[in-house]
């Protein structure tokens, strides 16, 4: 095989393009393979945000109150 023929589309070739956050193969310039994948895509995140959001809360809830105990154990 010369250095060009391997440039050459043959049967086999693939052309240019990537995945879908489902899996699913697409071509480039797209974001989601469909209407209803960008849909459930969109229902997954905010759902994910959410919780991640509402953990992230409580955790500082728990800091500032493990910050406060620590000062008043130590006031008295």
């Amino acid at each position: 095989m010369s250095k060009y023929q391997k440039y050459v589309p043959d049967d086999n070739y693939i052309y240019p393009h990537k995945h879908c956050k489902c899996g699913h193969m697409m071509r480039e310039d797209q974001e989601f393979c469909s209407k209803e994948c960008a849909a459930k895509w969109g229902k997954k995140t905010a759902a994910a945000n959410k919780k991640y959001n509402r953990k992230k809360i409580l955790i500082w809830v728990g800091v500032i109150a493990a910050a406060l105990i620590i000062v008043l154990v130590f006031l008295r």
